[in-house]
């Protein structure tokens, strides 16, 4: 078991602005668990490690803001909750690039960090929303397949999938 305390990573090379702190927001493995990508919240990086030896592979700024993420390993689709207009979707190259694949639109009311989800075979994205709702998208068509009203109006920012 391999376990990564988020608050004392560091980025080698240094980020672009190394005065200003970064916040680790969110992690998630992938190449088998033998590597982590590592989402900051302000300064909008996505930096992959290797775990062992531990260095850096690389580093992907994006252009919004990293509320939340998830990722999967077979399909290699990367999630990201973006604290502006909803998800982005990418998808890691076989060169271990990250690239831009489309979004899903939400409207967001209250900028609060919703987690994301991926379902067990990779093409549903599943999210909370800050409307009550948690909704689920089909990842190949970008299309919102089901909205299930959880509450009236109230944040939903915590989910849990299980497959069974």
């Amino acid at each position: 078991m391999v376990l990564v305390s988020l608050s004392h990573l560091q980025a080698k090379p240094a980020f672009d602005c190394p005065h200003s702190p970064v916040l680790p927001i969110s992690a998630q493995f992938f190449n088998h668990r033998h590597s982590l990508i590592v989402a900051y919240l302000d300064s909008r990086e996505l930096v992959a490690w290797n775990i062992d030896p531990w260095n850096q592979i690389w580093s992907h700024k994006i252009q919004t803001c990293i509320g939340a993420t998830a990722y999967h390993e077979e399909t290699r689709t990367f999630l990201i909750w973006n604290l502006t207009d909803g998800i982005d979707i990418y998808c890691l190259s076989d060169k271990l690039h990250l690239h831009h694949v489309c979004h899903l639109q939400v409207t967001i009311q209250c900028n609060h960090i919703c987690q994301v989800h991926l379902s067990l075979d990779g093409l549903v994205a599943i999210t909370g929303s800050d409307n009550g709702q948690v909704m689920l998208w089909d990842i190949h068509s970008g299309k919102l397949t089901q909205r299930l009203q959880h509450s009236k109006g109230e944040f939903i920012g915590s989910l849990l999938y299980v497959y069974v």
